[in-house]
Formats: C-alpha cells, sequence, structure tokens
C-alpha cells in the first residue's frame, strides 16, 4: 500500500458536522470519511475530462483509469456507459484493410 502523508485543512463548522455524519453512517473515522469523500469527488471531477481525452485519443485506457482511481475494468465499464468504445475502426478502414491485404 502507498504512503500516507499529513494533510491539514480549514472547513466551515456545518461543513465538518456532515463530514462527521457521513463517517458516523459509514462507521468510519474522520480521516477516512475524508479520503473517501476527496476520492470519489476527484474522481466525479474528473470524469468528464478524462473521458474526452479518451475519446481524443490523448491518455491510453490504463492512464485514464490510472488519473480516475479505478481498476481496469471499471475504466470499461464507465467508457460502455459513456458510450466509448475500445474499438475506434470503422468498417471502412476495416474493409480497406481487408482489400489492401489480400
Amino acid at each position: 500500500m502507498a504512503e500516507m502523508m499529513r494533510v491539514n485543512t480549514t472547513m466551515y463548522p456545518e461543513l465538518l458536522k456532515r463530514v462527521d455524519f457521513y463517517a458516523e453512517q459509514r462507521l468510519e473515522d474522520r480521516s477516512t470519511a475524508i479520503r473517501q469523500l476527496v476520492a470519489e469527488g476527484l474522481k466525479t471531477e474528473l470524469k468528464s475530462k478524462v473521458m474526452l481525452s479518451l475519446k481524443e485519443k490523448k491518455l491510453t485506457v490504463r492512464e485514464a483509469a490510472e488519473l480516475l482511481g479505478v481498476e481496469y475494468w471499471e475504466i470499461e465499464q464507465i467508457m460502455q456507459e459513456e458510450g466509448i468504445s475500445l474499438i475506434t475502426t470503422t468498417e471502412e478502414e476495416i474493409r480497406q484493410t481487408k482489400d489492401n491485404t489480400f
């Protein structure tokens, strides 16, 4: 497991109350709850940018998975939900390849 680093933050009492409620509901300590919330928030915020980069072929599938903090099979599922295919070759390109090969 990766080494953890200590990070301090300041938040409004109302926000801290919500974090504590989240932690209590999940039977977690405050630090674990904050890590979970940050990870999920980043995943949500980065998802559209990462998907666009995949469509534009600026990222590999593995790089996209790493950026979103998910496993390879999970990124494939996200791509499917977003309508992004792993196979980007068109039928016309396949026909041309066949014609040129045979």
